[in-house]
């Protein structure tokens, strides 16, 4: 056993690969490191998941979408689009009223009513996803947000998401 010198408390103590002496000790250490004491806080330099984690733990989430108060709130949505850190601009919503506001739900109205033609017949893709059993989200995913042409989108095979990981 080596004689070792707790982190917090400065006490002598005992132990074999321990930085502290008890769990108290430990346990008061780890609570004042939150946020800006931490040694891997980035202050203002944070990315968009590593923001609405932040935005998420402060502000607390209502029984029902602050939007349409009828759902169970998923989503955290910012208000103004410049992604503030206040919380303010921050609203918890249901996935339809965030869809919603961002516009999303528009779009896949439309792109559903576009039709497209492949194999000499022009289908939705809704019918298009039914008809080569294909998730139609998956579907949407390639065709929109990875760009492939609708021969690479209908016959690709879906391998583990591995495709989602590689866009640009």
């Amino acid at each position: 056993m080596l004689k070792r010198i707790c982190n917090f408390c400065r006490k002598n103590y005992v132990g074999v690969g321990k930085k502290f002496c008890s769990h108290k000790c430990y346990s008061i250490f780890s609570r004042s490191l939150i946020e800006e004491k931490s040694k891997n806080w980035k202050g203002n330099n944070i990315g968009y998941a590593a923001l609405h984690i932040r935005i998420g733990k402060k502000l607390k989430k209502p029984k029902f979408c602050q939007k349409c108060h009828k759902n169970f709130p998923h989503d955290l949505a910012n208000i103004s689009g410049k992604y503030k850190k206040e919380l303010f601009d921050w609203e918890w919503l249901c996935r339809k009223c965030h869809m919603k506001k961002d516009g999303r739900l528009e779009k896949i109205r439309k792109m559903n009513n576009h039709l497209i033609l492949f194999n000499n017949k022009k289908l939705t893709i809704s019918k298009w996803s039914k008809k080569l059993n294909i998730n139609y989200g998956s579907l949407l995913t390639r065709i929109n947000k990875l760009h492939w042409s609708t021969k690479k989108a209908f016959l690709q095979p879906i391998r583990n998401h591995k495709e989602y990981n590689k866009r640009k």
